[in-house]
């Protein structure tokens, strides 16, 4: 598609599953990517919450035994009713099963030392689904990556602190680097960061 949209390079952006797709992405047409920013995300289903809590959730809600309040809002099932409620994820267990087969056998983490973007990971503190020591893997092997994390934040953090997001997405794409074509809208002034605390190589 980008082929016949005639554009040659973009800056690729994957949240949660999609971070997987970002990753694969990057790693078969890194000549395509210029930078890459993964957010809630991990090298491989072997890192991320146990499908079993998943499947738990489902089967509750199938029977409608859901406690209406939890000890915690980061709680597994209220970081699933969360986004089941604003539409992120499907309500339909069996999509979630197909998701699950996709990335059986499918990991990264081998191959993240290719990756020579420079990369942007985004992270919850408080995250129980994509748990932060992930973020930490991610930031440690890929060889120009940066680590925000959002401090209180769980695994929602683009809608619950949509601005903070924001923010660190903007200042980490409008960073111009000597060995860098700058993009157009960066060029062009578009763009008015502000700085965010961040861990970097």
């Amino acid at each position: 598609m980008l082929n016949k949209m005639g554009i040659d390079r973009v800056d690729v952006f994957g949240v949660s599953w999609g971070g997987a797709l970002a990753q694969e992405f990057a790693l078969r047409y890194p000549s395509m990517v210029r930078r890459l920013i993964l957010a809630a995300t991990s090298a491989g289903p072997a890192l991320l919450v146990k499908p079993a809590d998943i499947l738990d959730f489902f089967g509750r809600s199938k029977n409608n035994k859901l406690r209406k309040t939890e000890v915690s809002r980061n709680s597994i099932r209220t970081l699933l009713r969360f986004g089941v409620g604003k539409g992120m994820l499907t309500a339909n267990p069996r999509a979630y099963y197909h998701q699950l087969a996709a990335l059986v056998g499918w990991t990264s983490l081998l191959r993240l030392f290719r990756l020579r973007q420079r990369t942007l990971i985004l992270a919850g503190e408080r995250d129980t689904l994509v748990r932060l020591y992930n973020a930490h893997i991610l930031r440690r092997t890929i060889r120009r990556a940066e680590l925000c994390v959002l401090p209180g934040e769980g695994h929602f953090f683009i809608v619950t602190s949509a601005s903070r997001t924001a923010e660190a997405i903007r200042e980490f794409l409008c960073q111009q680097h000597g060995d860098e074509e700058a993009t157009p809208m960066i060029s062009n002034g578009m763009f008015n960061p502000h700085l965010v605390q961040s861990e970097r190589n």
